[in-house]
């Protein structure tokens, strides 16, 4: 998605594993970014910027091992590590990307 930050024009784009793009989702009601109906696009400062690009960042990276994991690990283990991932999960998107980065290597090194 585009996104206007402090005045600079900038993307924020977080996509599935589908393609599909949930940026909007992801980022939820966020006080710190708006739509501005004047300037027809979304606004924001460089610092809610920066957090959601790391979140993205992460995000990316999640999917990014979960394939590798996939491709790496029998069947039966990236089934577990799936449910293992799935009880990771927090309301805290932070602490949740850093939970599932940790699951994921983890079980990388093991294999």
């Amino acid at each position: 998605m585009d996104i206007l930050v402090d005045g600079k024009n900038k993307e924020l784009t977080v996509r599935d594993q589908n393609g599909t793009e949930w940026t909007k989702d992801l980022i939820g009601d966020d006080p710190n970014i708006s739509f501005d109906d004047d300037l027809g696009e979304f606004v924001t400062d460089q610092e809610s910027f920066d957090y959601w690009a790391l979140r993205v960042d992460e995000l990316d990276t999640i999917e990014d091992l979960k394939k590798e994991a996939f491709n790496t690990l029998s069947p039966e283990d990236f089934t577990e590590l799936q449910l293992e991932l799935r009880d990771a999960g927090s309301t805290d998107i932070e602490m949740s990307n850093h939970r599932q980065i940790g699951f994921l290597e983890e079980a990388l090194r093991n294999d």
